[in-house]
């Protein structure tokens, strides 16, 4: 997905619950964070877009960042 899908999934779903299935074949779930734009001479290696999501389906719901190009889908779950 690009930045701009991933910014739009954060407005669309706010703090619910989603579904995240990524280009390696495994589906995460968890809350949308924040996103941004990567910056090629950022010297944490955050090159590429990215975002954070708090997970809720590991134990102590740790927050963790993924590329956008990494993500397949994005849906709401209950």
């Amino acid at each position: 997905m690009t930045l701009q899908q991933v910014l739009g999934a954060i407005e669309e779903f706010g703090n619910n619950n989603v579904l995240i299935t990524l280009t390696d074949d495994r589906t995460i779930r968890g809350i949308l964070q924040n996103a941004y734009a990567g910056h090629q001479q950022d010297p944490r290696g955050y090159t590429e877009p990215y975002f954070f999501v708090v997970r809720i389906d590991l134990t102590d719901n740790p927050t963790e960042k993924y590329n956008c190009e990494e993500i397949l889908s994005i849906v709401q779950i209950n």
